[in-house]
């Protein structure tokens, strides 16, 4: 007999909860049927409190610079931690082009006790315009070097690529 389950009904009951809902934590679209779900932190306990909380591998978001929302770089450590303390098996992080810094942040991060697995997060650079679009919407740092290398070719897509 096998132990694991035989279709997707029987893999997760998680009554009416929209699997969609469970990778987007901004609460502030006010669309959210769950009040329950404010951050991250709870639907991890939710998921993991319930009778099948152990089938899933639940992954949560990281920011080696602070999430757009956030007060400090502190606080976003105290938030990562906390939706790992409340189950979640592995991190991604937002995309980062300042690769020392992301390291200092891992370090800062397993000083808080962080000890799963962290995933980085790579944005590929497509063309020039929507490189500059994102890092400006994310206020994502971008190292002298990669502008000063973009710099010159930022009117060829081709040559970004």
């Amino acid at each position: 007999a096998s132990l694991s389950p035989t279709t997707p009904a029987d893999r997760a009951p998680l009554g009416d909860l929209d699997p969609a809902d469970m990778i987007h934590e901004d609460a502030s679209s006010g669309d959210q049927d769950h009040d329950e779900f404010t951050y991250a932190e709870d639907l991890v306990r939710y998921i993991r409190a319930g009778p099948h909380g152990d089938w899933f591998c639940i992954g949560v978001a990281g920011y080696p610079t602070p999430h757009v929302d956030s007060p400090s770089v502190e606080s976003d450590v105290a938030f990562l931690a906390q939706k790992v303390n409340a189950g979640a098996d592995f991190v991604v992080t937002q995309l980062f082009y300042d690769v020392d810094g992301f390291l200092r942040w891992v370090e800062r991060v397993r000083s808080a006790g962080v000890d799963v697995p962290i995933i980085p997060g790579i944005m590929p650079i497509q063309n020039y315009a929507s490189f500059r679009r994102l890092v400006n919407l994310c206020k994502c740092p971008v190292p002298r070097d990669i502008i000063d290398d973009l710099e010159p070719i930022k009117v060829c897509p081709r040559a970004v690529d």
